[in-house]
């Protein structure tokens, strides 16, 4: 849902929208392109959202341009963005009070779904290093070397060697 401000849209983000992308392990604010910031311009006419960052990388890259990343629509324009997080204790708190009557549908949507799952963590750009995991990383054990079978009639072994040694004749003759 997408309401006019003076100088930016704010963007408020839906329980359906907050629990798909609860599911796939991120946010919706979240940019999808460099999974570092959070999306705060939109494209027009498409409509799609990214940061800024990864738009201006976009606009000087070879393929990029005057399209959207996304759907290769020609960009008209960009609008700067304010994404408001979804906050189930703030909808079920406020909403009461300040709800209109004919909102029933939506209730009766919202006890449908059940209850918004746990808001999750921002991403770091720098994964923890290895000393921080509660288990080691799984190790794959290293295949074995083939088994050479011995060659009949050829003494280069180290115990043909040794028994050729022990076998020699080390007396001094004189002559």
């Amino acid at each position: 849902m997408i309401e006019k401000s003076r100088s930016e849209d704010r963007v408020k983000v839906t329980s359906e929208q907050y629990q798909i992308y609860c599911e796939m392990g991120t946010t919706f604010e979240m940019c999808k392109i460099c999974d570092e910031r959070d999306k705060d311009v939109k494209l027009e006419p498409c409509g799609h959202l990214l940061c800024r960052p990864c738009l201006n990388s976009w606009k000087e890259s070879a393929e990029g341009g005057s399209t959207c990343p996304w759907c290769r629509c020609e960009i008209k324009g960009s609008e700067k963005i304010i994404i408001e997080t979804y906050n189930p204790v703030k909808l079920n708190g406020d909403a009461a009070a300040t709800a209109p009557l004919n909102s029933e549908n939506e209730s009766e949507q919202e006890e449908q779904i059940g209850p918004a799952p746990p808001i999750p963590p921002k991403r770091s750009s720098n994964p923890l290093p290895i000393e921080t995991y509660s288990t080691p990383p799984p190790t794959i054990p290293l295949p074995q070397p083939p088994v050479i079978p011995p060659r009949k009639g050829v003494r280069n072994g180290i115990d043909d060697i040794c028994r050729e040694v022990l076998n020699l004749d080390l007396t001094v003759s004189q002559q």
